[in-house]
């Protein structure tokens, strides 16, 4: 997973309101780190934007029915039809659009030679039992093993990089970017160089509407779900695949893969499943992910609130954990007094515990730069644990991990919060409590830990819990009473 660091949007750098860009529904990629979403290619039919469900449609299938085409050729292993659809699978990994998984300064060949041979053996066996639907490729991702949603996601955007670039160019019309020429196989295209690759590589701008945190078919989970939705269509996956409803262990996807390749009428059924599953992309309204969230706190926080640290008098752990503690307090201060709770629910269900993760981090990023403190926050790309150390100097580190009080909180603490700090390689940490319902003894808990510790004599660290419930309107709420993480930070 990709560390972030100072991050920088691409609205940022050049200068577009994240608000056009959110308008134009133009995903705003975050220039020097991956992103944890996807272009999922069943999305591609029902996006608004007739670039892609016009032209990126028909890419997609001339992509793929050419390689069915030549592959159909194919009598052995390593005959030509079969280097010929090797060599088309043959790609970079697309890292102009800045997202998946990897760290940004990594750039390795997307499919490697076996993961080639393999969707290439499974592709023709599907082909033997008479399917030459391009979309035959989604089915990966159940098929074989090392095919993950990023692997789905490079082979889609691959196949329609014309679409993407044409899309690129239009966005960067539109939002008034200067931009320069870029020359690729199908023609040349006016774009915008990301200044955080080595070399000259330029920014691919995708739609929102084509995103989401796993393709639609991810897992056997999502075609259970999908073949649930039919009586007939259920009864034809339970005689023709098994009970893919109770599908856990690799044993048993190797049966159901077996099924589906060995059975023309189970191929079918599979299929029809994965057309019927939702096809959605990521709410960025509900945001559940938070992806949109600590993008918004980063263009808009500090205008709204504005926060001053002093500046650390010295390279030390107890400068830096002085400035983690204020930072903290303000980050408290955001959610119980200032309305900002509402950014960890959608509605009456809380986020997932990575919102609050991820909005932690970002609300650490703007107040250190705004105040021009010495001092780094850096966190992976799917949420967890914010690292903080000296820019100039990564002796001093302290270690923030935060919870909802709804996870695993004891856990957190007796366990996952020891091996970061091992990781991080410092023996100061921070746990912060974020209560949004649900915390039975787990706090007291926690806190019997933290006094054992204590009474052995071992290095314990502060917990401090911020009171995220949803509050009432302003007019109904009783009078306000001292901040819960002024009073219950231990």
């Amino acid at each position: 997973m990709g560390l972030v660091r100072n991050p920088v949007l691409f609205s940022e750098r050049f200068g577009v309101p994240a608000s056009l860009l959110a308008a134009a529904d133009v995903f705003d990629p975050t220039l020097n780190a991956d992103t944890k979403l996807f272009i999922d290619p069943l999305l591609l039919r029902v996006s608004q934007h007739p670039t892609i469900h016009q032209d990126a449609v028909k890419e997609f299938e001339t992509y793929f029915s050419n390689i069915i085409r030549v592959l159909r050729h194919s009598k052995q292993v390593g005959d030509k039809p079969w280097r010929t659809v090797d060599e088309m699978f043959t790609f970079k990994e697309p890292k102009e659009t800045c997202l998946g998984y990897g760290d940004r300064t990594t750039h390795g060949s997307a499919l490697g030679p076996d993961l080639r041979a393999h969707i290439m053996k499974t592709a023709s066996e599907i082909i033997a039992l008479g399917m030459d639907d391009p979309e035959l490729f989604v089915l990966m991702g159940l098929l074989e093993r090392n095919i993950g949603p990023d692997r789905i996601s490079d082979m889609t955007t691959h196949a329609i990089k014309p679409a993407i670039l044409k899309f690129t160019e239009n966005a960067l019309q539109k939002f008034g970017i200067k931009t320069e020429r870029f020359s690729f196989p199908d023609g040349h295209y006016q774009l915008v160089r990301n200044p955080f690759e080595a070399g000259r590589s330029a920014v691919f701008l995708v739609p929102r509407d084509i995103l989401r945190p796993l393709p639609v078919v991810n897992s056997w989970d999502d075609v259970a779900m999908a073949a649930a939705k039919n009586a007939q269509l259920r009864a034809t996956v339970n005689s023709r695949i098994g009970d893919i409803w109770a599908i856990t262990t690799r044993k048993q996807k190797d049966e159901a893969r077996s099924a589906v390749l060995q059975d023309a009428n189970a191929l079918k059924a599979l299929m029809d499943a994965v057309m019927l599953a939702t096809k959605a992309p990521y709410d960025a309204k509900a945001d559940m992910e938070g992806h949109y969230l600590w993008r918004n706190v980063l263009t808009e926080l500090l205008a709204r609130f504005p926060c001053t640290i002093r500046k650390p008098t010295a390279e030390t752990l107890g400068e830096l954990e002085r400035v983690v503690d204020e930072i903290i307090a303000a980050f408290a201060d955001l959610i119980e007094n200032k309305g900002n709770w509402i950014h960890l629910w959608n509605n009456a269900e809380a986020r997932h515990e990575r919102c609050s993760q991820r909005f932690f981090f970002a609300v650490a990023e703007v107040y250190c730069k705004a105040n021009n403190l010495d001092v780094s926050p850096e966190t992976d790309s799917g949420g967890g644990p914010v690292d903080f150390k000296f820019s100039s100097g990564y002796a001093a580190k302290v270690v923030v991990e935060l919870k909802l009080s709804t996870g695993r909180v004891v856990h957190g603490y007796e366990t996952q919060l020891e091996v970061y700090k091992s990781a991080a390689g410092t023996n100061r940490a921070r746990y912060v409590i974020i209560d949004v319902g649900g915390m039975g003894k787990k706090l007291q808990k926690v806190f019997e830990l933290k006094n054992a510790q204590a009474a052995r004599g071992e290095p314990v660290s502060p917990i401090t819990v911020v009171d995220g419930k949803r509050k009432q309107s302003a007019s109904v709420r009783p009078p306000k009473r001292p901040s819960p993480s002024a009073r219950r930070t231990r």
